[in-house]
């Protein structure tokens, strides 16, 4: 005589019920987010601050580059690139770039600007709304000709501001640091 194979009657019977509660808490999660209402989103970005690049330019000659800084609530911190380039009048860029005290020569205030390993010059102190850095070019002058006819030396800065005030929090039991710090990836 053959035996007969029990039955799983109750693989079926479980499948059913997950699926009725997966049923049942969807129903429930929809109906709570239909009552739930707008969400309003409360949070205010700072207001973004754009800075003002004050600078004399003559024959050839830039001078006295500073920054200005916009109406804002709080203090922010200023930094700067300087970008030299052989420019037409077009703005078309020649691929030699120029190199300093061969065809230009520029005098830095390194008493209040720093620069560090990423190119960038980082104003020491920070600024209060309305108010301006101390010259970070006192003197940039084109000392040699162009290698191209129609060329001129072209001193471009970015700069750039990020809030002095505040604090990210740490993440993971990290301490928390300064937000200018993590915005511009400085320890």
């Amino acid at each position: 005589m053959k035996q007969k194979k029990p039955q799983k009657t109750w693989l079926p019977i479980l499948i059913i019920v997950i699926a009725l509660i997966a049923v049942m808490s969807a129903l429930v999660a929809a109906k709570y987010i239909k009552n739930a209402g707008d969400l309003v989103n409360k949070f205010s970005p700072a207001e973004s601050v754009t800075p003002i690049i004050h600078e004399q330019f003559d024959n050839n000659v830039k001078e006295n580059v500073y920054f200005e800084v916009g109406d804002t609530d709080y203090p922010v911190y200023v930094r700067a690139k300087i970008i030299y380039t052989w420019q037409d009048k077009d703005g078309i860029v020649y691929f030699s770039e120029p190199k300093e005290n061969s065809d230009y020569t520029i005098k830095l205030n390194l008493a209040d600007w720093e620069k560090k390993s990423d190119g960038f010059y980082y104003y020491k102190n920070s600024v209060a709304s309305g108010k301006t850095t101390t010259n970070l070019i006192n003197k940039c002058e084109q000392i040699k000709e162009a290698p191209v006819d129609g060329y001129t030396l072209n001193v471009e800065i970015i700069v750039q501001t990020v809030q002095a005030v505040g604090s990210t929090d740490g993440e993971n039991g990290a301490a928390e640091k300064d937000a200018w710090k993590d915005a511009w990836n400085l320890s």
